[in-house]
């Protein structure tokens, strides 16, 4: 969790309409973990020169814009501002452009346009807790480099288990395994492993996954007794409850399982149930494709990861003298 509530965010996009709707939507009564200090620009050149001068938490741009793409305004940013979360607004003409940005550029998530209020406040809490939790393992790494104190570090399980659970005639149960059997060859794959080495200086073990389905709440709740779980992904209706109340349970039950909910209604108060207490990471609307299943699932195995290493830095830290 960041250490402070009031984020800082950065809207770049060229037309003027999108950027005020993206402030409209972040000043709007808050809910969840965030408020928001919103600055908005139509000139990406006047956003680096603004970046230049404050730090933000996170970044809000448009894939393409004349003159200056998404993708240059990202990596020039990254160099001014490497801790800033970079989420991009795209169209969905742009699928090819962003798997080469998956490749190229450091982007935590995309937002199609056009979207709902609830996908992208969602989304923008999700971007900032993972910025938060990979602040807290640098900072984490300097205190025990500082003390010369030994580098802890928790090795991944083998197989990464992701728990699925679908309700009746659900695309999770037709799409996910495969969308999913691949993830180790999935462009952002790279990235994340890139991110990892560099703070930690230590390799990643290879990533496998295995998905293990569940066809209701109660099935879902035997697995979570038995199992340990680096991702649970609920559709919203199951046959004995809703996927909010069963991501509920995982949070309660397996801290550290990133929790990603489905759905194709979702309105303002589930959202707000959907953060406050089942605490889910990310919120995917149907219609979705495999890259946008992929993306949070990759993103919670590492997010895992993490929290399990700065656990280890945060003993070796204590245990460090004066």
């Amino acid at each position: 969790m960041p250490d402070s509530l009031l984020q800082s965010i950065l809207v770049i996009d060229d037309e003027p309409a999108i950027v005020a709707a993206v402030q409209r939507e972040l000043y709007a009564r808050p809910f969840g973990y965030f408020e928001y200090d919103v600055e908005g620009f139509v000139d990406p050149l006047q956003a680096l020169a603004r970046a230049a001068e404050r730090s933000f938490d996170a970044v809000i741009c448009d894939l393409r814009m004349p003159g200056m793409n998404g993708m240059e305004v990202l990596e020039a940013l990254a160099v001014l501002q490497p801790d800033c979360a970079r989420i991009v607004l795209s169209g969905a003409a742009d699928m090819q452009a962003l798997r080469r940005m998956a490749n190229t550029s450091h982007v935590y998530r995309f937002i199609p346009k056009p979207w709902t209020s609830a996908h992208l406040r969602a989304v923008l809490a999700e971007a900032l807790e993972y910025r938060g939790i990979l602040v807290e393992r640098r900072r984490l790494i300097a205190l025990a480099e500082a003390g010369t104190a030994h580098l802890a570090w928790v090795e991944p399980e083998a197989v990464d288990q992701v728990l699925v659970v679908h309700g009746p005639d659900s695309e999770l149960l037709r799409r996910a395994p495969t969308a999913l059997a691949d993830l180790a060859g999935y462009g952002m794959t790279t990235v994340l492993y890139a991110e990892l080495a560099q703070d930690t200086g230590h390799g990643a073990a290879p990533l496998a996954v295995s998905v293990r389905l569940a066809a209701s709440m109660a099935e879902a709740l035997r697995l979570l007794e038995e199992n340990h779980f680096s991702c649970a992904i609920a559709d919203d209706r199951l046959v004995d409850g809703t996927g909010i109340a069963l991501l509920g349970h995982v949070a309660a039950r397996q801290r550290e399982c990133g929790r990603v909910l489905v759905s194709r209604d979702l309105d303002r108060e589930d959202l707000i149930g959907a953060i406050n207490e089942a605490h889910v990471v990310s919120v995917i609307e149907a219609p979705w494709n495999d890259d946008q299943l992929r993306l949070p699932v990759l993103q919670a195995i590492f997010f895992r990861r993490t929290l399990r290493t700065n656990d280890a830095l945060s003993k070796a830290a204590a245990a460090l003298p004066g």
